[in-house]
């Protein structure tokens, strides 16, 4: 029964791990471009032009949920991850990849609240027609995108940290695997450290200011890691139905009997 129980533990956390794909995949498709032509981030002409956007889009929270949920579903699905890194003997990359995902999902969270789901409120503010409260509403509204962009930046850094760790703690599956994925686990490696990669230049050179969210180096790297975390979650399944299984027999053998010891007193009688 406990085999049982982790079998299916292992293959539900690997369909977390594409759900989260999906979701992300499918909220990012449908939101809006955001781009210069809205104008410098930052501005009032951005925050009016962002604002106008916003209410242009009538499912703008529900794109903004599936988004918000997919790296909660990652984190959730990873520790199933750490489970088949550990099973090959690797301790410590995996565990730090789970941690680091999990701080980069909160704050993930706490930035697309700000951005899906209290941005459209404060966009119907400040474009009511009051010219009165024009200004105040202007910087509530630049107030909170200014929250969300700086959490996200945050909050990204730390999911491609993650992914990139979890790349490593994969290498010890690409080299012990046991034949069961370790091609699959290879991909993983090259296209996790590639991913680690590419944000690290991102950030260095600072192309994600003021934050991912809004610069054009995101796009392909958020891409790459919803097609990471896919192949992540295939493994993870894939590993855990082709687990090889231990073969019993129907006669059981009997139990040793041992022969029973002479004693001084039989052979003297004899």
């Amino acid at each position: 029964m406990k085999r049982f129980s982790d079998r299916a533990y292992l293959v539900f956390s690997g369909l977390l791990l594409i759900a989260g794909t999906l979701l992300s995949a499918n909220g990012g498709r449908q939101h809006p471009t955001i781009s210069n032509h809205i104008g410098a981030f930052g501005t009032n002409d951005f925050f009016r032009g962002f604002a106008t956007l916003i209410l242009s889009e009538p499912n703008w929270e529900r794109i903004h949920a599936q988004i918000l949920a997919a790296p909660l579903f990652w984190v959730l699905g990873g520790l199933a991850l750490a489970v088949i890194a550990r099973s090959v003997g690797e301790t410590h990359w995996s565990t730090l990849g789970v941690v680091s995902l999990a701080m980069g999902a909160t704050l993930w969270v706490v930035s697309y609240i700000f951005d899906g789901f209290v941005a459209d409120h404060t966009a119907a503010w400040l474009l009511s027609g009051d010219q009165a409260t024009t200004p105040a509403y202007t910087a509530t509204f630049g107030a909170n995108q200014w929250v969300s962009i700086r959490t996200h930046y945050v909050a990204w850094l730390l999911i491609a940290f993650g992914t990139t760790v979890f790349s490593i703690a994969m290498a010890s599956l690409a080299r012990r695997g046991a034949g069961r994925g370790r091609p699959l686990a290879v991909v993983l490696v090259v296209l996790g450290l590639a991913l680690g990669a590419w944000s690290l230049v991102a950030v260095a050179t600072g192309a994600f200011l003021p934050g991912p969210m809004v610069s054009l180096w995101y796009v392909p790297v958020l891409v790459g890691t919803q097609l990471w975390y896919l192949l992540a979650g295939i493994l993870v399944i894939y590993r855990t139905l082709r687990r090889p299984r231990t073969r019993t027999t129907d006669a059981t053998p009997a139990p040793a009997v041992r022969a029973p010891e002479s004693t001084p007193a039989a052979v003297s009688a004899s």
